[in-house]
């Protein structure tokens, strides 16, 4: 074999180790459903794993109104676009962001959301678990609920005659991924909640975030020690900042990938990190100070002992 023909097949066995990991990565559980009568998943709307965009439609981090739990919240841009008000579209074509929950119990949950809104055009949204839209109707600010505009607000009922409650079926015990679909522009959402006792009401903020990391142990390894956390805003233009979690002391190398494997940035190549939790900003360029084109990149963060990957879309 030439010696080019190694060097080709060696790139491709690295892009196939790449792609893989990204792949499987993306399939573990970020939320733990709590295994007592509450059978509780709470989940900070700006800690998706992932935002789907299948076209110009798009989430994007808000901090409006103030008095939003943990970093943020999310918002559904742009105005204006009621494209996906028809459930046949919105299963298609409505950007959605994604929440990969381990689910301890095989039962429905009444689904909740502290959301907010500015009149009657922007005040619901889809969701569904795994492949599609659960039922349909969305969940929505009910005739009554309409009066609290520009302030967060816990709503659990549908766009339905009675407003019924909004359920959704867990068909199995194990992972999951939940999926809130934008339906209406620029509804926002802070957190949502997801709970087996239909009696349940959320107040204030809620409850803290049901992490899968901390109701899990892991053995040799602390669970919390390595966490490479989803990028806001995604997707981006010009600029993204990363957020990432060491508790040991070590170095570490942050680089941004195309989806082909291609290294086009080092953020930082062993840097000696002490415990605690960094902010990034990556500026949208590669090494050589060109603009990084339109697509999906793979953020890689690297220590001695873990490696995590984060996929995010430049869109311009």
């Amino acid at each position: 074999m030439s010696k080019r023909n190694q060097f080709t097949g060696w790139i491709f066995v690295i892009l196939a180790i790449i792609l893989c990991t990204t792949l499987g990565e993306a399939q573990e559980p970020k939320f733990l459903q709590q295994n007592d009568a509450t059978g509780l998943v709470v989940m900070e709307a700006e800690n998706y794993t992932e935002i789907v965009t299948p076209v110009s439609t798009y989430w994007d981090t808000t901090s409006f109104p103030p008095g939003y739990s943990g970093t943020g919240a999310m918002q559904a841009f742009p105005a204006g676009e009621n494209r996906h008000k028809q459930l046949s579209d919105a299963q298609l074509n409505a950007p959605y962001m994604t929440y990969p929950v381990y689910f301890v119990k095989a039962e429905p949950v009444y689904v909740w959301a502290r959301a907010s809104h500015t009149d009657g055009y922007d005040d619901s949204v889809w969701f569904g678990l795994d492949d599609s839209i659960e039922g349909e109707a969305p969940l929505q600010f009910t005739t009554d609920e309409q009066q609290y505009q520009n302030e967060w607000y816990w709503i659990s009922h549908l766009m339905t005659p009675n407003n019924d409650r909004a359920i959704l079926d867990v068909p199995s015990v194990g992972l999951h991924i939940f999926k809130l679909y934008m339906r209406e522009p620029s509804f926002k959402v802070d957190k949502i909640l997801l709970t087996t006792d239909e009696s349940y009401t959320p107040t204030d903020v809620g409850p803290a975030e049901t992490l899968y990391s901390s109701g899990v142990k892991s053995k040799g390894k602390n669970p919390e020690s390595f966490s490479l956390l989803a990028n806001y805003p995604n997707p981006f233009n010009p600029e993204t900042t990363i957020q990432y979690r060491i508790t040991h002391s070590e170095p570490v190398t942050l680089s941004i990938y195309t989806m082909n494997g291609t290294l086009i940035r080092h953020l930082f190549s062993r840097e000696n990190h002490t415990p605690g939790t960094y902010t990034v900003t990556w500026d949208g360029k590669t090494d050589k100070g060109e603009t990084a084109g339109t697509g999906v990149y793979i953020c890689k963060l690297t220590t001695p002992s873990s490696t995590a990957m984060i996929k995010m879309m430049m869109l311009k």
